[in-house]
């Protein structure tokens, strides 16, 4: 049974599907997130810091799902009383680099984006200590969150199926393919192109 949501993320995922949606009315941006603008700089700036903090190949492209999950969580956190705050985020960073598992940024400073994601860790460590009767309202004020999400992605990075979900583009040659795509492809999961 379809419902006037389904049928709104239906038509939304065929606009972004057909490149309709590429944000274009926030020229530059990666995605909106209920008015939050990210940029494409934003997120090249994030996965240059990462890699060069942890030796590893973070793409922009596979920041987009990552940072609407990491941004949506800390919002239903939020609502029941759970918040990080920026000494937190920065006593935890210092602590990683004291123990040798990643190097200080070049910068000095982490971008906001590499905050985002590191204030998530820590609130996500909380969620963890949680009793049932928080637990039950994490996913409530969760759902709620999903329920109405205003989320507008520039196809170059992410797509979006019918459940809403945001899926990592398939375009070699503008975005370089993550392993999860790349399995994908070649485990059969999804149609090859013909040539």
């Amino acid at each position: 049974m379809f419902t006037v949501k389904k049928v709104a993320v239906i038509a939304a995922s065929f606009v972004v599907a057909l490149g309709l949606g590429a944000c274009s009315a926030h020229p530059g941006s990666a995605f909106v997130l209920n008015g939050v603008s990210y940029s494409e700089s934003d997120l090249a700036a994030a996965s240059a810091q990462y890699n060069a903090m942890t030796g590893g190949t973070l793409t922009s492209s596979s920041l987009v799902p990552t940072l609407v999950n990491v941004e949506t969580i800390d919002a239903a956190a939020q609502m029941i009383g759970i918040t990080v705050s920026d000494q937190e985020v920065d006593l935890y960073f210092a602590s990683l680099v004291e123990q040798g598992r990643i190097q200080a940024p070049e910068e000095g400073e982490l971008t906001p984006v590499m905050r985002e994601i590191i204030r998530s860790t820590l609130v996500q460590q909380l969620l963890g200590q949680l009793n049932e009767p928080q637990r039950e309202a994490m996913t409530e004020a969760y759902a709620q969150l999903k329920e109405t999400m205003e989320l507008e992605v520039n196809p170059r990075y992410a797509s979006m199926d019918a459940e809403g979900q945001t899926l990592t583009p398939l375009f070699g040659d503008v975005v370089q393919a993550t392993t999860s795509t790349h399995n994908l492809l070649n485990d059969g999961g999804a149609p090859r192109p013909q040539n």
